[in-house]
């Protein structure tokens, strides 16, 4: 009786050739976020005929929640700062998306507008709207490059703590949410440069506990003061 040839150990069996063939001519269905992503990022990618069928309405949806994100960014902003800066970006979104203008953006322009028009000449719709301060060269647009920062630092810090950190420590050597944050600023000075506007950025020597913690309370006193409202 003849032997039978012994398959080579690495040779593929013919279950995995087929398998192999079927994966290489067939690759893998991405999914619906996948195609939206692709979509949207302008890349092409393959997809099914049904997804192709889908592709508008996921299209319109993902649009939608993108648009409800902003505004809702845009009112929080507004309500912590009372910065129109806020106001006017809500605006411009709410009027490019060809949406109903909300009601938190409407009503304060329609305000500032028939204070203009009541001011015959004495009042410009920037004194209006509130984009005029006083207080030597801080401006709207500052002030809302320092809101920024603050909210970026906030989130470092706020990360830590999720980490179970304490914000502060006062034992030398302990380790704490703001000391965390001011050894990342300081190994990865290119956070630095997400700063906005034209806010001056700090150098990787003025970061220190002090002003780390004093920009984390200037954003906790905003949040709660919103939520007082």
């Amino acid at each position: 009786m003849p032997k039978r040839k012994r398959p080579h150990p690495t040779a593929p069996s013919p279950e995995q050739r087929t398998t192999n063939r079927t994966t290489k001519h067939n690759p893998p269905t991405p999914t619906r976020l996948e195609v939206l992503q692709a979509t949207l990022a302008g890349q092409p990618i393959p997809m099914t005929t049904a997804q192709r069928a889908a592709l508008p309405v996921m299209i319109t949806k993902a649009k939608a929640l993108m648009i409800k994100a902003a505004l809702g960014a845009a009112y929080v902003d507004y309500q912590e700062t009372d910065n129109p800066i806020h106001l006017l970006n809500g605006f411009v979104t709410a009027q490019r998306a060809k949406i109903p203008m909300p009601d938190w953006i409407l009503h304060p322009m329609a305000a500032a507008i028939e204070r203009v028009l009541a001011g015959r000449g004495t009042l410009t719709l920037d004194q209006a709207l509130g984009f005029t301060v006083s207080q030597g060269k801080r401006t709207r647009w500052t002030e809302q490059a320092q809101h920024e920062y603050d909210a970026r630092l906030k989130y470092l810090i706020d990360v830590q703590l999720k980490q179970g950190l304490p914000l502060i420590s006062d034992q030398a050597g302990a380790d704490s949410a703001v000391d965390a944050v001011a050894q990342i600023l300081r190994r990865d000075p290119d956070e630095h440069t997400r700063i906005p506007n034209n806010l001056p950025a700090p150098t990787v020597a003025g970061v220190n506990d002090d002003t780390l913690r004093q920009a984390y309370t200037r954003r906790l006193k905003k949040h709660s003061s919103r939520l007082s409202k």
